[in-house]
């Protein structure tokens, strides 16, 4: 799609144009004005910029906390998993000794339970404890998500209250360019 500033010549310099020309030859108070509206903005355009930028860093860091968690979770779970076929190992090896009658019969079978009780309940404890991690790090997540949404309401509140205080300005600057034409007016008047 063309611009119509592109399709005309003459438009051009008006699109390029985004600030007002400063009266200065004819109202000093009005060029003032206006350049105290310019200031104005320009500082609240680097302070939500500078806010922007530290709220995106908070938010990176809180997402990589978050994937640290899961990935402690995951890790956690191995563990369980690795637990487990260690302990089913060892009654295999426990197993494999009582069959070449290395130890009494009664002795091995009992060994060889608890074996394969403690790998259970290694893989239990490996488990249970990633799915708390998983947890843990669902909710570091939601309150990151939550203050990214506040941050939000912020910023969209500090926009409002800048706009607010732009037509303030405005209204201001403008009052003065009344004030001073009429009292110019009123001048060229008495002299005349």
């Amino acid at each position: 799609m063309t611009t119509v500033a592109a399709t005309n010549p003459s438009l051009s310099t008006l699109a390029n144009t985004t600030e007002p020309l400063l009266p200065l030859g004819t109202d000093p108070e009005a060029a003032l004005a206006i350049l105290e509206v310019r200031e104005g903005t320009q500082a609240e355009q680097a302070d939500r910029s500078s806010r922007q930028s530290d709220e995106l860093l908070e938010e990176h860091e809180d997402d990589a906390a978050v994937q640290a968690m899961h990935n402690k979770a995951s890790l956690l779970q191995t563990q369980g998993w690795t637990d487990f076929g260690l302990g089913v190992m060892t009654a295999c090896v426990q197993a494999s000794d009582a069959a070449a009658g290395d130890s009494t019969p009664g002795a091995s079978s009992s060994s060889q339970d608890g074996a394969l009780m403690k790998a259970f309940q290694g893989l239990c404890d490996g488990i249970l404890t990633s799915k708390e991690a998983n947890d843990d790090a669902d909710v570091k997540g939601d309150q990151a998500a939550a203050t990214v949404a506040q941050y939000s309401v912020q910023s969209d509140n500090q926009a409002l209250g800048d706009a607010s205080d732009l037509v303030k300005a405005a209204l201001s600057a403008y009052q003065q360019y009344v004030t001073t034409e009429a009292q110019t007016q009123a001048a060229a008047i008495h002299r005349a």
